[in-house]
């Protein structure tokens, strides 16, 4: 079930971060690009909440993934293929 963030806009104060960088498409950056600025001319209090809807999106996938991880540990391991010698 998809984690909802609160909103896609966030005031300009917001707690401490650090970085990550990652790869967009081209075609997703300009759109980001552009509704940044049309927020920035209708409501310049607010920023488009890119890193928080990307944080809520990794916090998801990180707890998956440690879901996934368990689950290979809880699983027994597969058993090791036997192969035939040849004379």
């Amino acid at each position: 079930m998809p984690t909802k963030v609160k909103s896609v806009f966030q005031s300009r104060e917001s707690e401490e971060t650090k970085s990550l960088t990652i790869k967009l498409p081209v075609s997703l950056y300009t759109e980001i690009q552009q509704l940044r600025e049309e927020v920035a001319r209708q409501a310049p209090h607010l920023l488009f909440n890119a890193s928080a809807i990307c944080g809520e999106a990794l916090r998801q996938a990180v707890r998956q993934a440690r879901q996934e991880l368990a689950a290979m540990k809880a699983a027994p391991p597969a058993p090791a293929a036997v192969t035939e010698e040849q004379p």
